[in-house]
């Protein structure tokens, strides 16, 4: 109760005290006052229970309210406590997670350390390994090579011996003046017998390029044979591709070192040293490539007309993969050839000097012996008429005989007719140029042999200008043009007054034999240009 309240009631309680009645007693005034006294104190007391009532009922809704405060506080407080002990809980799991972390982290380092090291050894190892193979590998070729050069020289000093007895038995058999223009024909083929290996055409009085003419039969099995061995050829390049898929160590060396040998072909250059680059950088493809002794072939299959007699079980055994870049690298040369050898003939010869010399270098050779029977195999396939092949252009069989190029489907699967006359002409005048490239090198200076001695440029000559009259074809008329045109100046200097012979032969009197055509007209003309570019009268 407030000390308001109590002041209030205790001044009632003193007005209507009997005291206080008594003093007013006696009169109807003082009745009335006395009565008024009485209701007034009935409703202070009635107003004082009230003012009780409604304040032991706000004392109560204040002791609930601060009694809900007081635990909705507390609630906080333990909310907010139980948020601290998680959000604690959080972070010490976060740290213990990222300790863990850190701890993985250390040991995967240390265990990529320690394998990276263990890597080091091993490959060091094996580095040291290779090295001492290498050495030994170059050990045994250098022995190799001195024994090689040693036969070599051998053989070399041999034959010398074998040609100044020739020579000598060749001038004892001059018996006269009346023979002496044929003589000379025989001296120019002695002449390249000294100075690349090959054997003179006989003497007779019959027209010179007759002298070594082919028989027919003779002509069809040594381009059967050849025909064999391209055959044989696309079944060996299937054979290593097909194992190479197998070996992840082969497999990208295959692949980059093919499109390299192929690029280096179609970049060669006209010119002197156009070829000195690139033919160290396929003569290096090359000897790496002999030696991956795995997988291994029998190299007297490589030999069209028979192997040596020299080559055992044991020595024709050598690397499938030398064998395979040089067919790679014959066909990528002929391709040269037909593509770029047509429209400029003086383009063959830069592949011509790169195949020769690489066909001829000890590192491609098997015992002493050249696989150009690669490379001849392939133009047994496109070029059949300088090995005195003909047939009937007007048939499918005769321009199969002829090497027409074949044309294949949007897929180059189906073969669906035969390149046009035009294509063919144009890969015919390539090709010619091409195989005199090969057939004209002199290697007279060079330390190693000639793998393709001139005699055979003779021989081929000789096969075309003694075709059957009704068998000239108009292939005929532009190989011969393109094996003269730009080579005549070589011919002669291996073959002297033969080769004015032979070629009065061939650009006289073969064209009066050979049919009509666009083909005739070149061949019939070359005499003048010869004439005015290296005066040459025939």
């Amino acid at each position: 109760m407030t000390p308001s309240l109590k002041r209030s009631r205790g001044h009632d309680e003193a007005a209507s005290s009997p005291a206080a009645l008594k003093k007013t007693a006696g009169s109807p005034s003082r009745e009335y006052l006395a009565e008024l006294s009485l209701q007034h104190d009935h409703y202070n007391k009635e107003l004082l229970a009230k003012l009780e009532a409604d304040e032991k009922r706000r004392g109560k809704s204040y002791r609930e309210a601060l009694t809900a405060a007081k635990a909705e506080h507390e609630r906080i407080r333990r909310a907010a406590q139980r948020a601290q002990e998680l959000n604690l809980l959080q972070v010490e799991k976060a740290k213990q997670q990222q300790e863990n972390a850190e701890a993985r982290e250390l040991e995967r380092q240390r265990h990529e350390q320690l394998e990276q090291e263990i890597a080091d050894r091993r490959r060091r190892a094996q580095e040291a390994h290779r090295l001492e193979e290498l050495r030994k590998q170059s050990e045994l070729e250098k022995k190799q090579h001195d024994e090689e050069a040693k036969r070599r020289e051998e053989r070399e000093q041999r034959e010398r011996h074998e040609r100044e007895v020739a020579e000598k038995q060749a001038k004892e058999k001059a018996q006269s003046e009346a023979k002496t223009a044929i003589n000379g024909i025989s001296n120019g083929g002695e002449e390249v017998a000294r100075s690349n290996g090959a054997s003179a055409p006989a003497t007779t009085n019959e027209p010179t390029a007759s002298l070594i003419s082919t028989p027919k039969d003779a002509c069809e099995k040594e381009h059967n044979q050849y025909l064999d061995l391209h055959r044989w050829l696309k079944k060996m390049r299937k054979d290593v591709e097909r194992d190479a898929k197998s070996d992840l160590n082969l497999k990208p060396l295959l692949g980059e070192w093919r499109r390299e040998v192929r690029k280096i072909v179609g970049q060669l250059t006209v010119g002197k040293k156009g070829t000195v680059g690139p033919r160290s950088k396929i003569l290096e493809i090359l000897r790496r490539a002999r030696k991956q002794q795995k997988p291994a072939l029998d190299v007297r299959q490589c030999f069209a007309k028979g192997a040596p007699a020299d080559l055992d079980d044991t020595s024709a055994q050598t690397s499938a993969l030398m064998v395979y870049y040089l067919n790679i690298l014959a066909k990528a040369v002929i391709n040269q050839w037909a593509n770029e050898g047509s429209a400029k003939t003086e383009a063959a010869d830069p592949p011509g000097i790169l195949v020769t010399f690489l066909f001829a270098v000890d590192d491609t050779k098997v015992k002493g012996h050249s696989l150009i029977d690669i490379l001849l195999a392939k133009m047994h396939r496109v070029c059949p008429v300088v090995f005195g092949i003909y047939g009937n252009d007007k048939t499918d069989a005769g321009k199969a005989r002829l090497g027409w190029d074949r044309v294949y489907d949007s897929n180059g699967l189906e073969k669906t007719g035969w390149a046009t006359e035009q294509r063919h002409n144009d890969r015919m005048l390539g090709l010619g140029a091409g195989y005199a490239s090969i057939a004209l090198r002199d290697f007279s200076r060079a330390p190693m042999p000639n793998p393709y001695p001139p005699i055979n440029y003779w021989c081929a000559i000789a096969r075309i200008v003694n075709t059957p009259a009704q068998d000239i074809t108009q292939s005929h008329l532009i190989v011969l043009k393109a094996l003269i045109e730009r080579s005549v100046e070589r011919f002669a200097k291996f073959f002297r007054k033969a080769a004015q012979v032979a070629l009065r032969n061939a650009l006289i009197d073969f064209p009066k034999k050979a049919p009509e055509g666009p083909a005739k007209v070149g061949l019939t003309t070359l005499p003048d240009v010869l004439n005015k570019k290296h005066r040459i009268r025939l």
